[in-house]
């Protein structure tokens, strides 16, 4: 319980450090979060949020995210996925991430005051993806299910990242956020 409390206060303080928040609303698939005003949503993004800590110009196709760089994305998911077990097992890197040494991090967080709109149960899954030789990005993605259906919460950064911690602070007062319609 001691854990829960100081982790709500964690993502308050988050919320406060980064200053004032904006709200995203999806149309299409039907949910709303809040994220940081600070951060920057992708122009052409209107049914998912896409949004960096840092400005996406000019736009490069490919891996962009520069040093210190984080992207966090939210979207539903697709109509074929029923689980957020099978979610996580389609973002997982390839079928042989163990013996790359991928290591996987899974934790079902305890949701303090549910809301019937909002994320009934989550969990987070965590992983390292090689993206070229000692070149690896963090991934935590957090899967929400709520009473419309299954969202996620994805976080990429680079590993090794010292702000780390605070990135994904970040992500969890974002899944927190989510409310559907």
């Amino acid at each position: 319980m001691l854990m829960l409390a100081l982790a709500a206060c964690a993502v308050r303080l988050i919320a406060q450090s980064e200053g004032s928040l904006r709200e995203f609303e999806s149309t299409k698939y039907h949910f709303k979060v809040r994220y940081p005003a600070s951060w920057f949503p992708l122009a052409d993004t209107t049914d998912i949020l896409d949004i960096t800590n840092f400005e996406r110009t000019p736009q490069v196709p490919g891996i962009a995210l520069r040093v210190g760089g984080a992207e966090i994305t939210v979207t539903q998911a697709p109509a074929d996925v029923h689980s957020p077990e099978q979610w996580e097992l389609r973002d997982l890197p390839d079928t042989d991430w163990v013996s790359k040494g991928f290591a996987v991090e899974q934790v079902d967080l305890p949701i303090a005051s549910p809301v019937t709109a909002g994320c009934q149960k989550m969990k987070r899954v965590s992983w390292r993806d090689q993206i070229a030789p000692q070149a690896y990005l963090a991934e935590t993605t957090f899967y929400c299910t709520t009473g419309a259906g299954l969202y996620k919460v994805a976080l990429s950064n680079w590993d090794g990242d010292r702000a780390q911690s605070r990135l994904r602070l970040i992500a969890t007062q974002i899944a927190q956020s989510l409310r559907t319609q």
